[in-house]
């Protein structure tokens, strides 16, 4: 078998192929994502249904594209590069939320969970919700295979919506 590419399809000790990313390999993009993104503004939200999301980020640096996907057979997380066309449809209550709450947000930080495949972005803006008032809100990716998924955290770890509910 040829080289595999980190996070696309990896080969363990029987020489299986294993789908999606190990906890090494999560860590190892949080840390290559962490200075590129940090400070940086959402500028729009582009939703992937059924569970894949694009963060549209402008700063100081060209506008950044983040993909988020708790795809069940190959869950990620990278840079992604131009536009994708638009998704044809309506999109669901979980992306419209998003939209609604993170748009204007500025990405406070990226980490990787308990040193799992879980990784949680910090945002931090005003006027969540019409408040005008300071406030924390968090977007965790479970990159955990058919069990991947989106939460957004809300102050204390709230848990305010969930892409896909148990």
């Amino acid at each position: 078998m040829g080289a595999s590419r980190p996070g696309l399809a990896l080969q363990h000790r029987g020489g299986a192929r294993l789908k999606g990313l190990r906890a090494g390999h999560v860590a190892e993009l949080v840390r290559e994502l962490t200075p590129l993104l940090e400070g940086l503004t959402v500028r729009d939200i582009d939703s992937r249904p059924p569970r894949d999301l694009i963060l549209v980020f402008e700063g100081e640096s060209p506008i950044t594209r983040l993909r988020l996907s708790a795809d069940p057979d190959a869950p990620r997380l990278h840079l992604a590069q131009g536009r994708g066309g638009a998704h044809p449809g309506p999109v669901g209550p979980f992306f419209r939320g998003l939209t609604e709450r993170l748009v204007g947000a500025t990405l406070r930080r990226i980490e990787q969970v308990g040193g799992d495949r879980i990784v949680l972005i910090e945002f931090q803006g005003t006027g969540f919700q019409g408040t005008g008032e300071p406030r924390r809100l968090a977007l965790v990716l479970e990159l955990v295979g058919r069990h991947s998924n989106l939460i957004l955290l809300g102050k204390g770890d709230e848990v305010l919506d969930i892409l896909v509910p148990p």
